[in-house]
């Protein structure tokens, strides 16, 4: 039985102005160090990667709200590293999920669906599809610009930008651990004392 994953696609933008300054050799290499923060930020969100060509860069998550904080975590890491002879490198991002095939990955036809929106995303925004969006949690939902809804060429359904100056800070306070666990304690304690079954205890027989 297939299950849904989520898929990130991740697209180092801006090198190209290193062309001419830097070679071919050290601009690979400043894209690589991009695409190596990127994927300590998909492990430390539990998510699995894919791809590693060039530019690009694709994984998935068994949860939707893992690779969103993947993709807001990859931004921060990759805009903390310093310029390369001046130039700034950024990623743009796609999120989209799909059902996983017997392995319990994307299929291809899938993760084409997520480059392609990743790469009508505007430089260093992260767009999700009508798909994710559905997988979102209701807390993170309120950070997703709905109104600004765009079409991309190959995917029948609308994708969607976060709303501006939406952060990282802000998704983890919206679904963590703490968070999850207080909404867990209320309910229990709203169920009231739970009966616990009656201990049976073995008698000694006298011959």
């Amino acid at each position: 039985m297939s299950e849904t994953r989520s898929i990130l696609v991740a697209e180092v933008i801006g090198e190209a102005p290193l062309l001419n300054k830097i070679g071919v050799t050290e601009t690979e290499r400043a894209v690589e160090r991009c695409r190596n923060r990127a994927e300590r930020s998909i492990e430390s969100n539990e998510g699995d990667t894919d791809q590693t060509e060039g530019r690009c860069l694709v994984a998935h998550f068994k949860r939707c709200e893992n690779a969103i904080l993947a993709a807001f975590d990859m931004q921060s890491r990759v805009s903390q590293l310093p310029p390369v002879s001046g130039v700034s490198l950024s990623v743009r991002i796609a999120v989209h999920s799909a059902a996983s095939n017997l392995a319990g990955t994307p299929d291809a036809q899938a993760i084409e669906i997520a480059k392609a929106i990743a790469g009508d995303a505007p430089d260093s925004q992260i767009l999700i599809s009508a798909e994710a969006l559905a997988n979102l949690p209701d807390s993170l939902q309120p950070h997703i610009d709905t109104s600004a809804a765009r079409s991309v060429s190959g995917y029948k359904l609308p994708v969607y930008p976060f709303k501006s100056g939406t952060s990282l800070a802000p998704l983890r306070e919206a679904f963590s651990p703490t968070a999850t666990s207080l909404a867990l304690q209320s309910m229990l304690s709203d169920l009231g004392p739970l009966s616990q079954p009656p201990v049976v205890v073995a008698s000694s027989v006298t011959p």
